[in-house]
C-alpha cells in the first residue's frame, strides 16, 4: 500500500495536536516570515477595531462612503465580514472617523531558548 494512502492517519486529531503542529511549522519559518505571519494574524484585530469604529460612529455607510470616496457597497461588505479591505481604503475611512493608521514597532520576541541550567526542577521531581 502506498504511503500516500495513509494521509488520514497522519492528520492531527485533537486541537492540542493541531496547535502543536502549527507551532512546529511556525518555528521552521525564517524570522522575516514569522513576522509576516504575525502581521497577518494581527490584521484581523485591526479589521475588528475598524468595524467597531464604523458602527460606533453613528454615521451611515453612505455618509462615510461620500466623505471618504470609498464605494458604499465595499463598506457594507467589509462591515458584514464578507470581504476585507486594503490598507489604503481603511486609511481613508479612518480619516473620516477621526482615526489614523500608524506603524508601531512591536518588541521582537526573544529567540533565546532556556538552557538546562535555567530550568529549575521542582523539589522531589
Amino acid at each position: 500500500m502506498d504511503s500516500l494512502d495513509n494521509s488520514e492517519d497522519r492528520k492531527p486529531r485533537s486541537m492540542k495536536e493541531r496547535l502543536d503542529r502549527l507551532e512546529e511549522i511556525f518555528s521552521q519559518l525564517t524570522p522575516e516570515r514569522q513576522d509576516a505571519m504575525m502581521d497577518m494574524l494581527n490584521a484581523g484585530d485591526l479589521a475588528e477595531d475598524l468595524r467597531k469604529a464604523i458602527s460606533d460612529s453613528g454615521m451611515t455607510h453612505y455618509s462615510i462612503g461620500k466623505a471618504s470616496g470609498v464605494n458604499i457597497a465595499n463598506i457594507d461588505r467589509f462591515v458584514s465580514g464578507e470581504r476585507d479591505m486594503r490598507i489604503a481604503t481603511a486609511s481613508k475611512i479612518c480619516a473620516v472617523l477621526g482615526y489614523g493608521l500608524a506603524k508601531i514597532e512591536a518588541p521582537k520576541p526573544s529567540k533565546k531558548k532556556p538552557t538546562k541550567k535555567a530550568v529549575k526542577k521542582k523539589p522531589g521531581a
